[in-house]
């Protein structure tokens, strides 16, 4: 029971709210991929997590990546309209991993550096050093996923659904930007983490 009125209040504020729903769910999800980045990935423990970096990873989630999210898949909604299934499924995940997964990682990875107030030469070492290498991985995470999301989930689910599997892959993006700052600020880094998703 309480469950249906929780799926029945999220429907509304998506009918309702859609962006502020979207936005405040990544945020969450954008924090939580954070904390286990920094607790359980870089094993930091609590004295020494960086609650900062948490709020900025939240922050960019509550007002880029999950509004241009849930704009996306309104989009990908709106503008696929093949009648076949099979192929309208194979041409929404085509789009979105030709088109949207590029732009997103930018966005990320442009937008977290300008919270941070990193200069220009800092911004362009982070791209250099892990857009290509984040991409690679990001092709082998989101295909699959987005084939689950495209598949079964309503549309305007799949931004909850990317949102639930996003926090994997943002402990994933957290680790990679803080490990971006340390190199371009010459500080030398512990490779913590293995071989890993995009």
């Amino acid at each position: 029971m309480a469950m249906r009125s929780f799926i029945q209040r999220y429907q509304r504020q998506v009918a309702e709210n859609p962006m502020r729903t979207f936005g405040l769910q990544a945020a969450l999800m954008f924090s939580i991929g954070d904390v286990l980045a920094q607790q359980v990935v870089e094993e930091k423990g609590f004295r020494n997590h960086d609650p900062v970096r948490t709020l900025r990873m939240g922050v960019y989630g509550c007002f880029v990546a999950g509004p241009v999210t849930g704009k996306w898949h309104q989009f990908l909604n709106r503008t696929v309209t093949i009648k076949n299934r099979a192929g309208s499924i194979a041409t929404r995940l085509a789009i979105d991993q030709l088109f949207f997964g590029p732009t997103l990682l930018f966005l990320f990875m442009s937008g977290i550096s300008i919270l941070e107030g990193q200069t220009l030469a800092g911004i362009r070492s982070k791209f250099e050093n892990n857009y290509v290498d984040t991409m690679k991985r990001s092709y082998q995470f989101w295909p699959f996923f987005n084939l689950i999301s495209f598949t079964f989930f309503p549309y305007q689910y799949r931004p909850l659904a990317s949102s639930g599997a996003s926090v994997v892959w943002n402990a994933y993006l957290s680790f990679v930007n803080q490990k971006a700052c340390q190199v371009a600020a010459n500080t030398p880094v512990v490779h913590v983490m293995a071989e890993r998703i995009p």
